[in-house]
């Protein structure tokens, strides 16, 4: 009798032991053994490429800046790169929680995976990171051709959008650079010039000229010193003529035209001549580009 119950007990231990074997839950103890070190000279890196379900991004270091080269050919966010890349030098790894490429999907390191490749001179790391991880801190991840799969900290805040990649400064233009401005908005057109002694500025406007507050006509111009849009549209957007426009002449000879199209909450901008870009404003940001002639006035 107590042989046939010891029996039953073996069956009902064996039992609950296959089953914790295949849902994989010995894999699952945390392990902190011989855990490699993610180790990369980040001064050193020169390409990343983001490869993602829906698109792959690539960007390269020139000897000037860098540079995207997929999906788009566009000069790349040197801010968010670079924090991005200090992100990595905190990276950790805290344990290992699989060990064979079974487990992948439940730990999203398969294909719905983020892959990280970073090329340092002649050497290529390789990162596969799940979206998620066991803590709001921490991520699954695998390195290079290890089949483990580990949890690591601090969670990265990859730039998965093609836009965050991008250099959103669309225009760095020097005031002294300027001879005029012509602004048209659905209330009044008027043309910024220069003086002739090129330490003043008139607004000419229905045939005469008016002086004009050169604080204050400095004051725009330093908006496009370095101006930057918000985002992006897709080419085929479809927008209404333009409602405003600048337009620059230069002291090179060379001119300079930016069109926007105000609609509810934005200004649709596109720039030339030689650019099809569309870009945009939150409408808030864009309003003062494109100021009314009695703010730049001389007042009495």
């Amino acid at each position: 009798m107590a042989s046939n119950q010891i029996v039953k007990l073996l069956g009902v231990l064996f039992l609950v032991i296959g089953i914790a074997y295949f849902s994989g839950a010995f894999e699952e103890a945390p392990s902190t053994m011989d855990l490699p070190v993610v180790k990369v000279d980040i001064a050193a890196v020169n390409r990343i490429e983001i490869i993602s379900p829906l698109h792959t991004i690539v960007t390269e270091k020139t000897a000037s800046a860098w540079q995207m080269t997929q999906p788009v050919q566009w000069p790349a966010d040197t801010l968010a790169i670079s924090t991005f890349l200090d992100q990595l030098t905190e990276l950790r790894l805290k344990s290992v929680v699989a060990i064979s490429p079974d487990r992948y999907e439940r730990y999203g390191v398969d294909s719905s995976a983020y892959v990280i490749r970073l090329t340092e001179g002649n050497v290529e790391h390789e990162i596969t990171m799940s979206p998620n991880g066991p803590e709001f801190s921490t991520v699954y991840i695998r390195i290079g051709g290890d089949e483990r799969v580990f949890t690591a900290s601090p969670r990265l805040s990859i730039p998965y959008a093609v836009a965050l990649w991008r250099d959103k400064r669309i225009l760095s233009l020097a005031p002294v650079s300027v001879l005029s401005a012509t602004v048209s908005t659905p209330d009044e057109l008027y043309t910024v010039l220069r003086t002739s002694s090129g330490k003043g500025w008139v607004i000419r406007q229905s045939g005469s000229n008016t002086p004009s507050d050169s604080v204050a006509v400095s004051r725009w111009l330093t908006r496009f010193m370095s101006l930057k849009v918000d985002g992006f549209l897709d080419e085929d957007t479809e927008y209404a003529d333009p409602t405003h426009f600048i337009e620059f002449q230069l002291v090179d000879g060379t001119s300079l035209r930016l069109d926007a199209t105000r609609e509810e909450t934005r200004f649709v901008l596109t720039k030339g001549p030689g650019d099809d870009t569309i870009y945009y404003f939150i409408a808030s940001r864009a309003e003062p580009l494109f100021p009314s002639s009695e703010t730049l006035l001389k007042s009495e």
